[in-house]
């Protein structure tokens, strides 16, 4: 199977992480608004979203005994389900928990697709397979943050959450075709 399909199967989980970080900031009023907060009050929706990154991103340390192609597509499910949570949220409670749990997939999805695009390719082509994999939240920044904040404007800010749910989904599929077995080498006790 060709390698850029497999490394855009990974981008495709980095996209949707980049559109659930970083549309936030451009539906901050209307998201506050729905809730019936002060922006200053929604201003926890990034905040908490930024407490799951660092609660989830160890995770990697315990999933280490599992292949690494499943554990990208169980972090993309957790994707799905923190967006479309956030997509459903009814309160300033709910959308903060969903923000949380969208955040916790983010760190440990990072570091494991890092070390698959790495593996996956022949020798000398690592790093430009982690650049492939990493485009991916370049493209959610700059054209999937935009898009959502104009979609916000014309109809509604949960449609940002509800796309990301929907990449996730798709890239959970695809890593699953595409990405073959990789598994982290035991740790050597010196």
């Amino acid at each position: 199977m060709n390698n850029y399909l497999r490394l855009g199967a990974l981008a495709l989980g980095t996209f949707a992480l980049g559109m659930a970080e970083f549309s936030m900031m451009g539906i901050l009023s209307e998201a506050s608004n729905a809730m019936d907060v002060s922006i200053s009050r929604g201003g926890d929706f990034i905040s908490f979203y930024s407490l799951g990154v660092a609660v989830g991103a160890p995770m990697l340390l315990f999933l280490r005994n599992y292949r690494l192609a499943r554990v990208l597509s169980w972090l993309c499910v957790m994707i799905l389900i923190g967006n479309a949570l956030s997509a459903a949220a009814q309160s300033y409670g709910m959308l903060v928990a969903a923000r949380f749990i969208s955040g916790l997939p983010h760190g440990a999805y990072f570091g494991t697709a890092a070390i698959v695009a790495a593996r996956i390719v022949p020798p000398g082509k690592g790093a430009e397979a982690v650049a492939i994999m990493v485009a991916g939240m370049s493209v959610a920044t700059v054209a999937g943050v935009p898009l959502s904040t104009l979609m916000s404007e014309l109809v509604s800010w949960r449609l940002t959450f509800v796309i990301s749910a929907a990449v996730a989904a798709l890239g959970a599929v695809c890593i699953r075709l595409c990405v073959p077995r990789v598994q982290l080498a035991p740790v050597k006790h010196i």
